[in-house]
């Protein structure tokens, strides 16, 4: 164990020792059960004074970090997770801006990675209800017929196989396309991305649903370019807001009119919404009335728990830009997307993807293809939104029953959340703060919203489909205690 040590510093050796081994454990570069040197050696490789390591084991041991036994040395504690848990942020130090909406963000990637932590923060599949089985048998079998091909360069484009296959699956929503117009990406990120950076430049100007998928906002101020929101109701989008958007947007001045706008029709993240017949029409007519490019996100189409009667913007029109992913209907991992487009757009898309990434994973498209072709996709569908299903009723009976009056929220035919909407009295950032300090991720819904337009009204989004329903009723449970709690600590000072 390597340790840089500077005589030169006024913090003591002995500390220089501690704080280093602290990073290491926080870095996750040593483990629970991680034997340390012993006293003698580790002060024979330093070339210090072995009082000198004797007093930073004993720190380490004070800490909580380290336990030792006669005979045997010492040992990373298996308390390690509690005691180098990130203590939980403060609502002061997150101002809305960037920098702090991602360090929320990071923060919530960890806390759903530490398995000591229930987080319904992020949109994760149960990783237990992966078909394992079959993707294994189709990876086998593409190998197998394959070989080396299968590990080489795609065609930009995508494996045609592939495309083939999402083509015909594209069919059943009632989306009439030929493979050509079918570019692979890693995952929908990608596609929005290819998609945004062809149809505007920076400084241009986008229409974006409020609330809004927290990385494609990200997406869009890394790109600069500036968005303008509008609002949504419980069957589409808000006229009247659209309207008050592209006001704005002619107020702006030269280069101010929007270069496209993105929807999300079917179970729209965050707040689940899926719209109405009439709705989905009447956009289609004003969006072409006044000439702005339509980019539809169907990602969760497909984590459907009743039957959808009603079809996609592109099946009503095929000018709109149909972007969709197996990430949250099968698994994340195999990071593949894909955006459906026409004309001289596709042969931009094309290059941009050559130039940007080559070609997507070869292995896992493939795989997919052979999964597609097999018939296993519907049938993993029905056994998935059946469990999740049960999930979300499971949430809604804990919400109703645990928390406090003055909540609201609807319940989603689809997708993965409840977009959780507070009571004037309640702060999203102190409940999400306390929260989490006790072991149970939920996300703000700050990130969600443009960074010049956040609202009054705060909400939570939960995520329901990572845990069986037991734990999302303690969950939930937890959630009604923390926000009880707030609210008693407010009449206690109001009185």
């Amino acid at each position: 164990m390597l340790i840089p040590l500077n005589p030169l510093l006024s913090t003591p050796l002995y500390l220089q020792i501690v704080e280093h081994v602290c990073l290491l454990v926080r870095g996750g570069q040593l483990n629970v059960g991680d034997r340390l040197p012993s006293t003698r050696a580790l002060a024979d490789q330093l070339s210090v004074h072995r009082s000198t390591v004797i007093n930073a084991y004993d720190e380490l041991r004070a800490r909580g970090l380290i336990d030792s036994a006669q005979g045997s040395g010492s040992y990373i504690s298996a308390n390690l997770r509690e005691l180098t848990r990130n203590p939980a942020p403060q609502r002061d130090q997150y101002p809305i801006d960037d920098q702090n909406i991602e360090r929320l963000t990071s923060e919530l990637w960890q806390a759903n990675h530490d398995k000591s932590i229930i987080s319904l923060a992020l949109g994760t599949p149960p990783e237990d209800l992966f078909p394992m089985q079959a993707i294994e048998r189709c990876r086998n079998l593409v190998i197998r017929r394959d070989g080396g091909h299968a590990y080489g360069y795609e065609m930009p484009q995508g494996y045609l196989p592939l495309r083939v296959e999402i083509a015909r699956d594209l069919a059943r929503h009632g989306i009439l396309c030929d493979a050509d117009e079918i570019i692979i990406t890693s995952g929908v990120q990608e596609a929005l991305t290819l998609t945004s950076r062809a149809l505007a430049s920076p400084n241009d100007v986008a229409l974006v649903q409020q609330p809004h998928f927290f990385s494609d906002l990200a997406n869009f101020r890394h790109l600069r370019l500036r968005g303008v929101g509008f609002g949504l109701n419980e069957h589409g989008p808000n006229r009247l807001d659209l309207e008050y958007a592209l006001t704005l947007c002619r107020e702006g001045g030269s280069g101010s009119y929007p270069r496209f706008i993105v929807v999300s029709p079917d179970y729209q993240n965050p707040i689940g919404v899926c719209w109405d017949a009439q709705n989905r029409l009447a956009f289609l007519h004003w969006a072409a009335d006044h000439e702005i490019r339509v980019i539809e996100d169907a990602t969760y189409r497909d984590v459907a728990y009743e039957p959808q009667p009603n079809p996609p913007l592109r099946a009503l029109d095929a000018e709109v830009l149909y972007l969709g992913s197996y990430s949250k209907s099968l698994m994340p991992g195999l990071r593949i997307g894909y955006v459906l487009a026409r004309g001289s757009l596709r042969e931009q898309l094309i290059s941009m993807k050559r130039i940007t990434t080559t070609s997507s994973e070869s292995l896992g498209q493939r795989t997919l293809a052979a999964f597609l072709a097999a018939g296993a996709y519907a049938e993993h569908l029905e056994r998935v939104n059946a469990i999740y299903a049960l999930r979300r009723n499971a949430l809604h009976e804990a919400l109703q029953r645990y928390l406090p009056a003055g909540c609201s929220w609807w319940l989603p035919n689809g997708g993965y959340y409840v977009w959780l909407n507070l009571p004037p009295t309640m702060d999203a950032m102190r409940i999400y703060t306390q929260a989490l300090a006790r072991g149970l991720a939920i996300f703000p819904s700050a990130p969600f919203y443009l960074l010049d337009n956040q609202p009054h009204t705060q909400a939570l989004r939960l995520c329901f489909v990572r845990y069986p329903e037991d734990v999302l009723t303690y969950a939930v449970r937890m959630l009604g205690q923390i926000m009880n709690s707030l609210n008693n600590q407010r009449q206690f000072k109001n009185t």
